[in-house]
């Protein structure tokens, strides 16, 4: 189960180190509690759409 669980996770956050970071952080808070906020995935995903929406407006300027 958990090989499965790696595999999922490392197919749909690829490199994406903001997801990593959301999905870190509510592992850990899963693992403590022993229970799933709900309140915390949907913040969760308001934050992850919100820093997408931003990035559009505002795209990253290639290094020189």
């Amino acid at each position: 189960m958990a090989i499965s669980a790696h595999k999922l996770a490392t197919k749909n956050l690829k490199k994406n180190q903001l997801l990593w970071a959301i999905f870190t952080q509510l592992a850990l808070v899963t693992i403590v509690t022993q229970s799933e906020i709900a309140w915390l995935f949907i913040t969760a995903s308001h934050l992850h759409e919100h820093v997408l929406v931003i990035d559009d407006l505002h795209p990253r300027r290639p290094k020189a």
